[in-house]
């Protein structure tokens, strides 16, 4: 199949079918963290250029352009019947219409997409524009929540509690002047619990780039004491970053950016109350 080019920033409409190509050669299956690097991996998408650690300001414009327009492209094709979140999970799988015929025609999808809305236009496009406002509206007050309500105790102790959220064990924090970059530890249980690894986490409670010497400075911290590692930002991560937590023979370490956490949050429930609204009061009492 014929790959978006890389002198831009595909449209949602070019994402779609690489999308379900990385699923497919991955299982059929893929974390909401993998999703963004392997699709970006898969399709050979390349913005801008660094400068030993300082990431050209393009680049970071693009990179957040393009996993936007990746989780546009992730609902589409959800609605559309080729991909099932497993219910908040945190997962996309492809799903059995997707294995019977893999590949779809983006204006088809969205065409479907659309069509419902069609019978009432005028008062469906406002809808649609006050969903759009209300989602970015509660983006903009969970990261200020995030990075400006909360103290780095509060963002650690919420970690803690997301990864209980996601079945991990034993999620204790370590904190203190000797945790040399380590915020806390945790079991991860596999298959049903009948193995299991050892894992670190690392908070970074603040709104810029996490770097490439700070992913191989938390490495170096794991060493004798995990198996993996977990980076959690409220930030971003320099394109350095990435590659350097997936770096072929040493310890993995999994990134979650800011927006990644806020959605996993959203899945999980933390800090929003039943109508679907930010319980500022939860956050507090942290």
């Amino acid at each position: 199949m014929q790959k978006p080019p890389t002198d831009r920033v595909p449209t949602v409409r070019e994402l779609m079918n690489p999308i379900l190509e990385v699923l497919r050669d991955l299982g059929g299956s893929i974390s909401l963290a993998e999703i963004n690097q392997e699709v970006n991996k898969s399709i050979g998408y390349s913005s801008g250029f660094l400068i030993g650690e300082y990431e050209h300001i393009a680049e970071k414009t693009n990179r957040d352009e393009i996993r936007k327009r990746i989780g546009a492209a992730l609902s589409f094709l959800k609605n559309y019947g080729h991909l099932d979140n497993r219910r908040g999970s945190g997962v996309w799988a492809l799903t059995q219409q997707a294995r019977d015929n893999l590949t779809v025609d983006p204006a088809e999808v969205m065409r479907l997409y659309q069509e419902p809305k069609s019978k009432e236009k005028d008062s469906s496009t406002k809808r649609d524009g006050k969903l759009g406002e209300e989602s970015k509206s509660w983006e903009k007050e969970m990261h200020s929540i995030l990075t400006r309500e909360i103290d780095a105790n509060q963002f650690e102790r919420l970690i803690q509690q997301l990864l209980r959220k996601y079945g991990f064990e034993k999620v204790k924090l370590t904190g203190g002047p000797g945790d040399k970059g380590i915020d806390g530890t945790y079991i991860a249980p596999l298959h049903e619990g009948l193995l299991s690894f050892h894992g670190c986490f690392q908070c970074k409670k603040y709104e810029g780039s996490v770097r490439a010497n700070e992913i191989r400075d938390f490495r170096g911290a794991m060493q004798g004491r995990a198996d993996k590692g977990l980076f959690i930002t409220t930030g971003t991560f320099t394109s350095g970053a990435e590659e350097e937590a997936t770096r072929a023979g040493v310890s993995a370490i999994d990134l979650v950016d800011g927006d990644d956490l806020m959605e996993r949050l959203k899945e999980k429930g933390l800090g929003f109350k039943d109508d679907g609204t930010i319980d500022h009061n939860w956050f507090k009492n942290l």
